[in-house]
């Protein structure tokens, strides 16, 4: 890289020795004293491309209850059996009831998973009969997501310094933060001096 002869420097250095941009940049930002940091709130629209100013943390456990992560049947663990189908799970509507022994719901993919259920059968091995439902043995656990499985409240979800993409503006809208804290852009200016600088006119 040829020496930039628009950075001849003065202070403490040899005023004849040139220095390439690269060079002359990096001496500058080590004397100038870096800004006090500042951050603005943004709508979560218009967060797209900022940096997070903050960190981000949960303010619940998520998800909030255990789903089910099959289209199925939600049940009690335990042995194979015939059970009677009690009800259905809707997204937004959960199950009202508690599911006893020997009662069974179904359950779409993503459910709440309702009370005295603990594991659920996927769809596809289950034989329904009219009000009755054949289920194999499962264990707790099955075909759920537990609760707070992604995050627990208080865990911190991003952290600040983060740019800000579509994931990280998809885990924001989960967790409800519609004032996003985001670093202040930068105001920048170029100035011309000189005594060799003279007005347009002239």
């Amino acid at each position: 890289m040829q020496p930039a002869k628009a950075f001849l420097l003065t202070g403490g250095f040899d005023e004849t020795r040139l220095l390439a941009p690269a060079q002359a940049i990096a001496l500058y930002l080590a004397s100038v004293p870096a800004p006090a940091p500042r951050i603005e709130r943004v709508d979560l629209d218009a967060a797209f491309g900022r940096v997070l100013a903050e960190d981000v943390a949960a303010d619940a456990d998520y998800p909030r209850s255990a789903r089910s992560s099959m289209d199925g049947f939600a049940r009690a663990g335990g042995a194979a059996g015939r059970f009677r189908l009690t009800g259905e799970v809707r997204m937004g509507a959960p199950f009202a009831g508690t599911v006893g022994p020997g009662e069974a719901v179904r359950i779409p993919t993503g459910g709440v998973l309702p009370a005295g259920a603990d594991a659920v059968v996927p769809l596809e091995d289950a034989t329904v009969a009219g009000e009755l439902v054949g289920l194999p043995a499962v264990v707790p656990g099955d075909c759920v997501t537990a609760r707070g499985s992604d995050l627990r409240a208080g865990a911190t979800a991003l952290r600040a310094g983060r740019l800000l993409g579509a994931p990280e503006l998809g885990v924001l809208a989960t967790l409800g933060v519609v004032a996003v804290p985001v670093a202040a852009r930068p105001r920048i200016a170029v100035l011309s001096s000189g005594d060799e600088i003279v007005a347009p006119a002239r």
